[in-house]
Parts: C-alpha cells; sequence; structure tokens
C-alpha cells in the first residue's frame, strides 16, 4: 500500500527500506489505509519501538526516517485520528494547541460534553471563562473562590510574615 504526502510528493510504500525490516514486521496495512502497529503500545494505543535501545514512539521514528526531522517545538500528530497508524501520509508536524484544537473538533474531547464543574455550576456563556492560548474551560464561580482563596492566604501570610519580623 502507497501513501502519498501530499499531491506531487513522492509515494512512500510499506516496508520502505529506510525502516529496518523489524519495523515492518511489527506494524500491518489496514483497510482504512493505515499501517497499523501491532506490538508493543502505551496507554492511548501509541506504538513503541526500540531504537538503539531506547524506546521511542513507532509514528515519530516513522515520520523521522521516512518525511525528516520533526521540527524544534512540534509534536506528530496523526491526521487520520489512529494513535497506533505509522503511515507518514496520515502524519504531520504540528503545535500542541493543534492537536487539542484536532481534538475538539472530532469530539474527542470528554470534557467537552461536561455541562457543568466538578462543584455542580452550570457551564452557560456567562459562567464559563475560556483560557486565551489554551482554549479549555473553567467555571467562572469556581475560578473567583478560588482567586478569593489565594487572596487570603496571601494576605495571611503577609501578617504572619510581620509578626515574626
Amino acid at each position: 500500500m502507497i501513501g502519498t504526502l501530499t499531491p506531487g510528493a513522492p509515494a512512500i510504500e510499506f516496508g520502505d527500506p529506510r525502516l529496518p525490516e523489524n519495523f515492518w514486521s511489527k506494524a500491518e496495512v489496514a483497510t482504512s489505509g493505515c499501517w497499523e502497529w501491532k506490538n508493543t503500545k502505551v496507554q492511548g494505543g501509541y506504538g513503541r519501538f526500540g531504537v538503539k535501545q531506547v524506546l521511542k514512539m513507532a509514528h515519530r521514528v516513522a515520520y523521522e526516517a521516512l518525511i525528516g526531522p520533526i521540527p524544534d517545538g512540534l509534536k506528530v500528530l496523526h491526521n487520520c485520528d489512529n494513535p497506533p497508524c505509522v503511515n507518514p501520509a496520515h502524519l504531520r508536524a504540528g503545535t500542541q494547541a493543534e492537536n487539542m484544537q484536532d481534538r475538539l473538533a472530532r469530539g474527542r474531547n470528554p470534557a467537552a460534553s461536561k455541562t457543568h464543574c466538578k462543584r455542580g455550576h452550570a457551564f452557560t456563556p456567562e459562567n464559563t471563562y475560556i483560557e486565551p492560548g489554551r482554549g479549555s474551560r473553567q467555571c467562572r464561580k469556581c475560578r473567583a473562590a478560588n482567586g478569593q482563596r489565594r487572596r487570603q492566604r496571601n494576605t495571611s501570610t503577609k501578617a504572619m510574615e510581620g509578626i515574626a519580623a
């Protein structure tokens, strides 16, 4: 099975000699087009592969061998949304923020379906704070209460420092 990264990019075949035979023996081609890792996996289903006696994520090994170095600060993301996939045509470099946006867009964020915070306050537009840059949401009532407790602790700590001085 051949994977094409982008239109005009060279095709990469399953079994490409740039990766050792023992890598390919641990994966198989699925009907979806994914090259699924069948050997050791970590929580979440991501494959692990030993390189020079160091265990690495199999999809990262495939990306580096068949596409090139992973740019600093970036992760290898799955376009196919299938963690054991090592098909380079299904992989791309991206930021953690992009990974989380993909997660939300694909409905894989368990927190997104929650209607109330852990203290029972409803996630309404008025009571929901969206953290800039991260996109995570927080209950405004709980956030305010936490801030008030923090300010009280800081005030009492400063008062105790004054007594000790």
